[in-house]
């Protein structure tokens, strides 16, 4: 899953100067949930993708071969019972939020 997110993340910054291309990472837990954010200041999200961005065969790339990654991570968070959001991400960009619950452990203390 952040897999799928650094790769879309590292495209996206391409056509960023290679001295000014930024991508930051945060997972982090707590409060009942993991959260994990990837944040880029790459070329943003064309407008009419928005709406469709986490559906099968959607991607604003040129090449072949794309368009199921955050399909993918889109269902493991969903099936997890978490939520995904996606803003513009304010230094330029896109920013990718997720919140996934923390399950209760199956080990209980002796």
């Amino acid at each position: 899953m952040i897999g799928n997110l650094l790769d879309n993340a590292i495209e996206a910054t391409q056509q960023v100067d290679p001295l000014h291309r930024r991508i930051e990472v945060l997972i982090a837990g707590g409060n009942g949930e993991l959260i994990i954010e990837v944040a880029d200041n790459g070329v943003g999200i064309p407008p009419e993708l928005k709406d469709h961005l986490f559906e099968r065969g959607i991607t604003s790339k040129d090449s072949e071969g794309h368009g199921i990654g955050l399909y993918l991570v889109h269902s493991f968070v969903t099936q997890a019972g978490g939520v995904i959001e996606v803003t513009e991400n304010p230094g330029g960009g896109t920013l990718f939020s997720v919140f996934i619950p923390e399950r209760p452990s199956d080990l209980t203390d002796p």
